[in-house]
């Protein structure tokens, strides 16, 4: 989606069937996609999502890495945003990395990283003005009831996370900030 061009839709899945690839980029100012639903990248197959030069994404929820999927995503830029009103989940069942970068943005109610045991979840938050903003609870190596896979935050100099709730990193987490 580039040039202002508006994709509009209920559920999206980029790489949705083992052996699949599915990929979208959404790049400019004014353009944009939108799901009334979740945006699953990597469901079984392999997935990946670029935000960048002001493009925008909204949808309910997100999840990168299900099912042994694998699932990326870039925010890259000033004005380029991920608005999400439920949950984004970074490895659920599978392998998910989410970047954040030169002033990009991300927001949901709760945030999730490494959420099963066998998942793995990367999240990278760098450079200045780049922002994941959770509205309620952060849980990095489980979900918000129990311990559960690999999940890994990093936060270098100039990004941020800010989380209206609770943060819990369990024994399969890790959070480093500064790097």
């Amino acid at each position: 989606v580039q040039n202002g061009g508006i994709a509009q839709s209920g559920d999206q899945y980029l790489g949705d069937l083992v052996g699949s690839v599915g990929a979208a980029t959404i790049d400019g100012t004014n353009s944009t996609l939108s799901s009334t639903g979740w945006i699953v990248i990597g469901n079984s197959g392999t997935g990946s999502l670029v935000i960048r030069n002001a493009g925008t994404v909204t949808s309910s929820r997100g999840i990168l890495g299900n099912s042994a999927g694998s699932g990326t995503a870039v925010i890259d830029g000033v004005g380029s945003a991920w608005l999400m009103s439920q949950i984004l989940t970074i490895g659920k069942s599978g392998v998910g990395t989410l970047t954040v970068q030169n002033g990009g943005i991300i927001t949901s109610s709760v945030g999730e990283i490494g959420y099963a045991i066998g998942a793995t979840g990367a999240v990278t938050i760098r450079d200045v003005d780049s922002n994941w903003t959770v509205s309620s609870g952060l849980s990095i190596g489980g979900n918000s009831s129990l311990s559960g896979g690999s999940g890994s935050l990093t936060i270098t100099v100039g990004g941020a996370v800010n989380v209206g709730g609770a943060t819990t990193i369990y024994s399969t987490g890790s959070m480093t900030v500064g790097a």
